[in-house]
């Protein structure tokens, strides 16, 4: 009897829940897809200091700020002057890109992204040290209580 009732909630969890959705892009293999429309897409992997890191069907040709926009743009504190992109097809050879300098200077600076490519967004030192400002705090005040009671 208890058997039959997993098996109820089970098929009421799989069939029945309404809402529930898979928001996942899961790669298929395939270095490239071409979509109804034409346009050739690969999938990019963004990592690090963003709001959604994940792996993102893309097209083939898109830029690198919208690349990050895709994945909800970068985080407060993210280094845009040193972003890696790690190449699959160039036997994993990392590219460091300045976004910075990219968005602030009027030509255009072309990035080819490839199948499979990660992009890695990292903190700035300046970040770390912020967000590690409570262990400091911490630890100072371990020792002013250590001191006190040596008293």
């Amino acid at each position: 009897m208890e058997k039959i009732k997993v098996c109820y909630i089970a098929i009421f969890l799989v069939f029945l829940m309404p809402g529930i959705e898979n928001n996942y892009n899961i790669p298929t293999g395939e270095d490239y897809i071409v979509g109804e429309d034409g346009i050739k897409r690969i999938y990019v992997n963004i990592w690090g200091h963003v709001k959604h890191p994940g792996t993102y069907l893309v097209y083939q040709n898109i830029d690198m700020a919208t690349l990050l926009s895709v994945a909800g743009g970068p985080l407060e504190g993210a280094n845009l002057s040193n972003i890696q992109i790690i190449s699959d097809h160039k036997d994993n050879r990392i590219e460091n890109v300045n976004l910075n300098s990219m968005l602030s200077s009027a030509e255009s600076h072309s990035i080819n992204f490839y199948p499979y490519d990660t992009v890695r967004v990292t903190p700035t030192l300046s970040f770390y040290v912020r967000d590690s400002a409570y262990l400091i705090n911490v630890l100072l005040q371990l020792i002013t209580l250590g001191v006190t009671l040596n008293n």
